[in-house]
């Protein structure tokens, strides 16, 4: 696995022309020479590369008014190491994970959830094969999973079919064992 980290002011500032700010699109990513993925994040993790192996990344801004992109900035060159562990990992389709729900019953729920998982058959949702109720105050938990000291990544397939306007979803982050919470924000 290799991360590349890039500042937003040093690849526009490479631009020829360079439009105003809120006309970025996003980052091409370019692996050896060779376009290699799109991405509108700040921080990109490539995970599907052998260890030991040497690359180059570049990259380059791509933007939406007038239709441009930026000169490639790079390349850096990564030798990963050894992948990093993950303090969590479970796709669902063995056990639930150990996740809980509150209210325990007719909230959240595991299974198989239509319109389908984003991996294999599994997945926890509200009402799988059925529209939550109105006025719903759900949550599911994660058990305690130990952070340790290195810099963390948080990643999970999401799909919502909500009432626009009236529902939705957030995520919190406790560090003292469920007494305080806190709005983790991408």
């Amino acid at each position: 696995m290799a991360e590349l980290q890039y500042e937003r002011d040093e690849i526009i500032s490479s631009a020829d022309n360079i439009p105003r700010r809120d006309e970025l699109h996003g980052y091409n990513i370019f692996l050896n020479g060779r376009l290699y993925d799109f991405t509108d994040s700040h921080n990109y993790t490539a995970i599907e590369l052998q260890n030991g192996q040497e690359y180059e990344f570049s990259i380059s801004a791509i933007y939406e008014d007038p239709d441009g992109e930026s000169e490639e900035i790079g390349p850096v060159t990564t030798i990963p190491s050894a992948p990093i562990q993950p303090a969590y990992d479970n796709g669902f389709e063995e056990n639930n994970g150990s996740f809980y729900s509150q209210p325990a019953i007719d909230a959240w729920e595991w299974g198989e959830p239509e319109p389908g998982a984003a991996n294999g058959d599994n997945a926890w949702g509200t009402g799988l094969d059925t529209n939550y109720p109105d006025l719903a105050d759900f949550n599911l938990y994660t058990p305690v999973i130990e952070l340790g000291e290195d810099p963390i990544w948080l990643s999970f397939f999401h799909y919502m079919n909500a009432e626009a306007g009236w529902d939705g979803g957030r995520l919190e982050i406790s560090l003292d064992g469920g007494t305080r919470w806190e709005v983790i924000t991408p």
